[in-house]
């Protein structure tokens, strides 16, 4: 089902779990970013971004996130991750996870950007950048 929709830019669906005898409920995101020089991207005087970090954290708490589409981002091989990033006694909750470092394989070596506020956005929510990770994208 369609449970929310942003500028026609971000529809969020939801995969029931009892539907697709799935262990949670999925939420994948389709969006669409216009570039930087399309008249499309200065219409709506809006953060996406915002907007999307926002509804990660909602719909994390409902299920799994998946997001997919056209981000109009240039990362090279910047990190999706936080470097050096590691659990401190006494300081962080008990339940905190540090990141783990993935290297992706990026064809691409030019960063934009918009390319470093999507590497913020995975940071931030811990999601991470499927395009040169998976299969046969990460041999270069």
């Amino acid at each position: 089902s369609i449970v929310k929709n942003h500028y026609d830019s971000l529809l969020w669906l939801k995969f029931d779990k009892g539907y697709f005898n799935f262990e949670c409920d999925i939420y994948l995101c389709g969006l669409y970013l216009w570039s930087d020089d399309s008249p499309a991207a200065n219409v709506n005087e809006v953060d996406l971004f915002n907007i999307l970090s926002h509804d990660i954290s909602h719909f994390n708490q409902y299920g799994s996130v998946l997001l997919a589409g056209d981000w109009n981002c240039r990362v090279g091989n910047k990190p999706d991750f936080v470097v050096c990033d590691r659990y401190v006694n006494n300081i962080d909750y008990e339940e905190y996870v540090p990141d783990a470092p993935l290297c992706r394989a990026s064809q691409d070596p030019l960063c934009n950007a918009r390319g470093v506020k999507m590497l913020d956005l995975c940071k931030c929510t811990n999601m991470r950048i499927a395009n040169g990770l998976l299969g046969s994208d990460n041999s270069i």
